[in-house]
């Protein structure tokens, strides 16, 4: 029975950290936060449950928010993802939670999370991986 809880564990710590971006340090630049005021929940609208809806929103220029629920970056940087999302009010950031590569657009190449990708006129325009990338376009987004 030992044996089955340490391999349970050891699986359970493999799929934690297979589909986060690999990086071992975090950037200075990137804001980390502990508790988060908000959740994802907070933004129903916002949220694509199917792949099928992340081409074909109604706006021609938005971008698509990828994480993993297990991911750590994604988990650090969650705070000042939807403080940023609260506030904004010209672009358009849909997000979407990527358990697996099924959950994603097969014209979307992302295979890490956490992830933007920017659609335009229902084409993918660009997609940036890893947390200080993305960072630095949401903070830019009005």
């Amino acid at each position: 029975m030992k044996k089955c809880w340490i391999r349970l564990f050891v699986l359970t710590g493999f799929f934690a950290f297979a589909g986060c971006q690999n990086s071992t340090t975090i950037p200075s630049e990137v804001t980390t936060t502990t508790t988060n005021l908000l959740e994802y929940s907070d933004f129903p609208d916002l949220i694509l449950t199917s792949p099928d809806e992340q081409l074909a929103q109604v706006e021609d220029d938005y971008y698509l928010y990828f994480y993993g629920p297990i991911c750590e970056h994604c988990t650090l940087i969650k705070g000042e993802v939807l403080a940023k999302l609260s506030v904004m009010e010209m672009d358009k950031v849909y997000l979407v939670e990527a358990d697996s590569l099924d959950d994603i657009h097969d014209e979307i190449s992302l295979t890490k999370t956490p992830g933007l990708v920017h659609i335009v006129m229902h084409e993918v325009d660009s997609v940036v991986i890893g947390m200080a990338s993305v960072m630095e376009i949401i903070r830019q987004l009005e």
